[in-house]
């Protein structure tokens, strides 16, 4: 049974790399990993009224993937993920996230089985790694509910996460004296991951690694520029203190002058804080409390006064028991809280309100 390294890297499916099983086809080993997941679901308020219950069941994620790692002796490999998904978020259900056409350019994640990651991986030398097809973001939470620490997004994958797309991106690793093992990269695609529409370029370029400076701190420094859209500076930080685990993501939009509005700063910031008490890992019991408390400035009144409508915030607590390696139950709770009233109540008399709370139960299962 392998460890799938190459799946780590591309973020995918990190619980379950330690569980994949190997498969011989035509002569070379190929991993299979997956995920079932299925819960239910309530909230109070959702980003716009579509007609559907406050609440219901769900299912998930059914995602099944193949995986063969490339390296100096076998230099092409191949990563990809079939399935079909929810993405709940802070601010607006799975039901509205899928509504239309959409807001993943790719398309609807529930409506069929299609590939969501899809690479081909050419390892030429050690170190070196050139992937092309359907990418992941290197920063932030994954489209799948059940590679996070939570079920439903927050609000800096909303707005300021492209989270998935077509197109081409080459990786680097090398030990530096004082700072050990960094990765660089630089990428093109194509901008059809999420709130991208009518961008059709993009380009990314990063750095991570990890500090020692008492704690260890893994850092990684992300920037990615939409052509005639958006453009993300993005700062993560991450540290393990045994019982508790913290990460802080910090990230500044600034807008090319295609899509900036009369009614609005050309630019934006969010900050997002986790923190995970892990009993878990401190051998105590099978049980974690992962917590997220986000903020996001939008500055939608055009100034830079802390006064009119431009300020969101959310948070979220996820307790979660896990009898096995492979398998999870949680349940969430979620208050997002905007400046606006945003909203819309679910129920008579469908009132506009600024809040909105979700609360969701989910089981799942790994392979």
């Amino acid at each position: 049974m392998k460890k799938v390294l190459g799946l780590a890297a591309a973020g995918l499916l990190a619980f379950s790399a330690a569980n994949a099983g190997t498969i011989t086809v035509a002569n070379s080993d190929l991993t299979l990993y997956g995920a079932v997941t299925a819960g239910f679901e309530a909230q109070d308020n959702d980003l716009l009224n579509t007609g559907k219950n406050n609440d219901t069941f769900r299912l998930y994620n059914v995602i099944v993937g193949l995986t063969k790692k490339a390296d100096p002796n076998s230099p092409i490999g191949f990563n990809v993920a079939f399935g079909q998904f929810e993405v709940p978020t802070v601010l607006a259900s799975a039901d509205v996230v899928n509504a239309g056409a959409g807001l993943i350019e790719l398309g609807k994640t529930n409506d069929n089985f299609k590939p969501w990651l899809a690479t081909v991986d050419i390892v030429p030398i050690d170190g070196l790694k050139i992937s092309g097809g359907i990418l992941w973001s290197k920063y932030g939470e994954k489209p799948v509910t059940f590679l996070n620490p939570h079920i439903a997004r927050g609000l800096m994958f909303v707005l300021f996460n492209p989270v998935v797309y077509t197109g081409a991106r080459a990786e680097y690793n090398i030990n530096l004296p004082g700072l050990g093992n960094v990765e660089v990269y630089a990428g093109y695609n194509q901008a059809n991951g999420l709130f991208q529409q009518g961008v059709s370029d993009a380009y990314e370029l990063g750095i991570s690694g990890e500090l020692n400076l008492g704690a260890k701190i893994k850092y990684g420094l992300h920037y990615y520029d939409e052509a005639g859209g958006r453009n993300i500076w993005t700062l993560c930080l991450k540290s393990d203190f045994g019982l508790i685990k913290g990460g802080l993501q910090y990230s500044y939009v600034s807008k090319d002058d295609k899509i900036e509005t009369p009614d609005t700063k050309d630019s934006y910031w969010g900050l997002g804080i986790n923190f995970n008490i892990s009993l878990l890992d401190a051998a105590i019991a099978n049980v974690e409390v992962p917590m997220r408390l986000e903020y996001v400035k939008l500055d939608s009144d055009g100034t830079d006064a802390d006064t009119s409508e431009d300020k969101i915030w959310s948070f979220t607590i996820t307790p979660t028991w896990k009898p096995t390696k492979n398998t999870f139950l949680r349940a969430e709770y979620t208050y997002t809280k905007a400046d606006s009233k945003i909203f819309t109540e679910l129920d008579p008399p469908n009132a506009n309100k600024d809040t909105r709370s979700t609360y969701a139960i989910e089981a799942g299962f790994l392979f």
